[in-house]
């Protein structure tokens, strides 16, 4: 008897589940169709803008005093007393620099995470690379002290050499990355490859010091050479040939 009255005030009357407008990602109320809400609508803190769980990626650090030595165990590197956690989306998690060697941070889908080394004043010590989460959702961030990276620049027309493959279409050869130290040291060769903007960072630490760098191609022409100066900590120095 009450639903007859009740339609008799409608236009319609139905069975079907009324839709509720009302729900709002970011108001901190978990409602029907939200996975998640943490009273924001901002992603890269575990829920995203359209409230959807975010992956909690676990990133592990540790301090080399060289290139070439082990590891290094106990406390925390000399001068650092942070280690911050920093996503693409500009969102930290700090830990205390001890004995500690590893943090986690939520990483939106597809996102680059790197570490951040502070001192007591809140100056940056240095920087890892960064780097996306690997399978398991983790993600590894040496530091080096007496290495740094390069990361080298340029167009495709500029050199990148296009051959025919073996079903008869152009392939793109790729480019060798060659740093030669300038005291006659044993050179650096990391190869990559060809794209029509290309970006080369050196995917291993560079020990610090003064660089002859030159970009060759499948023929081991040189395209393009210069100089450069490796800095420690983790510093990587560009080499812009556009």
């Amino acid at each position: 008897m009450q639903r007859a009255l009740a339609c008799l005030l409608v236009t319609a009357c139905s069975d079907e589940p009324v839709p509720d407008v009302g729900i709002t990602c970011g108001d901190g109320v978990r409602e029907d169709f939200e996975l998640c809400d943490d009273g924001n609508v901002v992603s890269g803190d575990g829920c995203t803008a359209l409230c959807a769980p975010e992956p909690l990626v676990t990133v592990t650090w540790a301090f080399f005093p060289s290139v070439m030595g082990p590891a290094m165990t106990g406390a925390c590197r000399a001068g650092v007393a942070t280690v911050e956690l920093v996503t693409e989306v500009n969102t930290t998690a700090p830990y205390p620099c001890d004995e500690r060697r590893s943090g986690t941070v939520y990483v939106p889908s597809t996102k680059q995470v790197f570490a951040r080394l502070r001192a007591a004043n809140g100056d940056i010590v240095a920087e890892s690379l960064p780097v996306l989460a690997t399978s398991g959702w983790r993600a590894d961030a040496p530091f080096y002290e007496d290495a740094g990276y390069v990361r080298a620049s340029f167009r495709r027309p500029d050199g990148c050499l296009s051959l025919f493959g073996p079903d008869g279409q152009p392939q793109l050869q790729p480019i060798e990355l060659v740093l030669a130290p300038v005291d006659g040291g044993t050179s650096s060769v990391q190869t990559f490859p060809c794209s029509d903007d290309l970006g080369l960072v050196t995917s291993a630490p560079v020990a610090a010091g003064i660089y002859d760098v030159a970009l060759t191609n499948a023929y081991g022409e040189t395209i393009i050479e210069a100089g450069v100066v490796v800095r420690p900590n983790n510093g990587v120095t560009d080499l812009d040939f556009r």
